[in-house]
């Protein structure tokens, strides 16, 4: 494979993870607000669920794995190991921007449950 195709690839799926923690970090505090308005502020943020406290407390955090994880990749691509290891690299950037939005979602619904 030409080597410009495996770097789009690499920054494709770096950019699509970097999106997932962006949309995360930006969703939770919003997604907090408005269960708290469904359920007409009966609730302190405190009384949220521990793991929707925990993802609204990661923010930019998440950010970090896909940052290192282009650097790795970029780095594997400049000194020519094994492919084996920069598809393990790309495919772990894409399962990453998969669970961590889906994981998210699960956990900002966790206080609805109670209302639906």
């Amino acid at each position: 494979m030409e080597r410009k195709v495996l770097y789009v690839r690499l920054v494709i799926a770096a950019l699509a993870a970097m999106g997932s923690s962006a949309f995360v970090a930006l969703y939770t505090p919003i997604a907090m607000e408005i269960a708290r308005g469904r359920l007409h502020y009966k609730w302190k943020i405190e009384q949220f669920p521990k793991l929707t406290l925990w993802v609204a407390g990661t923010t930019w955090k998440p950010l970090l794995l896909p940052v290192t994880l282009l650097a790795f990749g970029l780095l594997i691509l400049y000194r020519r190991k094994s492919m084996v290891t920069f598809e393990l690299t790309v495919g772990a950037l894409w399962l990453f921007s998969l669970l961590w939005i889906a994981y998210c979602l699960f956990v900002c619904l966790l206080p609805e449950i109670t209302t639906m």
